[in-house]
């Protein structure tokens, strides 16, 4: 589906670093306000690598931070309904299934596990670390009722546990959106490529720092000396940069053949148990871990046993009549988590060239992306508005 909008007028250059769905949805919101953007990266959508993250995602819109961590609230909200919008207008113009962005609206279910583990529950032994009633996001009624985006999201509302789940002790429906995620990231590639929009794949070398690497690529796309740059860099932004602060939090998902009825969420103490339909693929997403620090990208078969042993409570309906799932995949990915958050701001570097950083947003990327697309595109206006009373 093309944007609903003609050919912008061009205004300043700028260079987006990162293919990812930062980078991407950054790009496409500089273009359609009318900047000459320009996507450099070393992975393309289509591309397979650890180091390149965003095609390893589940996805779907559920909320990470807590309602006091307003930025975040504010990005996640501003996604929810920038994709609501575009699979609303996908539906009023009947655009073909081939066509569509990868964004489905779905029926979610968010569980949330009991303290105690009761007979019938079969899950793994850390639910017993668990006492439900405390756990953050549940705060202060120690019930769904609390979550931030209760009063959101829409079609909200408390509900009963479904009946295949016991020790449940909160739960909450809600429209959702799941994302395919390798045809969503070519969606925006193409959307960005109506609108006149660049991207170039380059593995700049980073050995002799940041300031070296972005010379090599400003001479690659003959870029001019005073383009804005958004830093998309996600993982890589921990050399490039360099910032320590940058961290994996590894990811590992299984994909099975068959859709799930609705998204759902279970969590524990110490684990997390989702399903994820994955729209127009007949197929759906299980999941998940959390290993902060882990670097490994290769399969860990202990954790593809727990991802499918937990699921089999969670969505008994995709089980074969043997009692299994048919797996199709094992996907690992590396989160890029940062210590203190998501770094987005502005920077003026030595040698006057403005940058925009945009990393460190974890597994929180897809539902943060549009959100901080527009405080990026924000972010560039004040400055461009900066340079033209010079």
């Amino acid at each position: 589906m093309e944007m609903p909008l003609g050919q912008p007028k061009t205004k300043h250059s700028v260079i987006v670093l990162g293919a990812g769905v930062i980078g991407l949805q950054c790009a496409l919101t500089l273009r359609q306000r009318g900047y000459d953007v320009h996507v450099v990266a070393k992975h393309l959508p289509g591309d397979v690598s650890i180091e390149y993250t965003s095609p390893w995602a589940g996805a779907h819109w559920r909320p990470h931070g807590l309602g006091h961590d307003v930025q975040q609230c504010r990005w996640d909200m501003e996604s929810y309904r920038d994709w609501i919008n575009i699979v609303a207008e996908e539906a009023r113009l009947n655009v073909p299934v081939e066509a569509r962005s990868g964004i489905s609206v779905s029926q979610s279910t968010l569980a949330v596990i009991a303290a105690f583990q009761s007979d019938g529950v079969q899950i793994v032994p850390s639910l017993l670390m668990w006492d439900s009633p405390q756990h953050a996001e549940l705060q202060p009624s120690g019930d769904a009722s609390s979550l931030w985006f209760a009063r959101e999201a829409d079609e909200f509302h408390v509900c009963a546990a479904p009946g295949h789940a016991a020790g449940i002790a909160s739960a909450a429906r809600f429209t959702a959106l799941t994302i395919n995620v390798p045809k969503y990231l070519k969606y925006l590639q193409h959307q960005l490529s109506i609108l006149g929009g660049q991207c170039t794949q380059f593995a700049a070398p980073t050995e002799q720092g940041f300031d070296v690497a972005l010379e090599d690529i400003c001479r690659k796309i003959r870029a001019p000396s005073n383009a804005f740059i958004i830093n998309a860099t996600g993982m890589g932004a921990r050399h490039l940069v360099p910032d320590n602060l940058v961290y994996p939090a590894r990811g590992q998902v299984v994909l099975v053949r068959g859709v799930a009825p609705e998204c759902r969420t279970r969590q524990g103490e110490s684990y997390i148990s989702y399903v994820i339909p994955r729209p127009d693929a007949g197929t759906s997403i299980l999941g998940g871990c959390k290993e902060v620090g882990n670097w490994d990208g290769e399969e860990d078969t202990s954790m593809t046993e727990k991802i499918l042993e937990r699921a089999r409570t969670l969505v008994p309906e995709l089980l074969n009549e043997k009692g299994e799932f048919e797996v199709l995949s094992v996907q690992v990915g590396l989160r890029p988590g940062r210590e203190g958050g998501a770094r987005v701001e502005r920077e003026v570097r030595k040698d006057g060239r403005v940058m925009v950083h945009s990393y460190g947003h974890g597994g929180a990327g897809y539902q943060n992306s549009v959100g901080v697309a527009n405080t990026v595109l924000s972010l560039i206006e004040d400055e461009s508005l900066r340079a033209s009373k010079l």
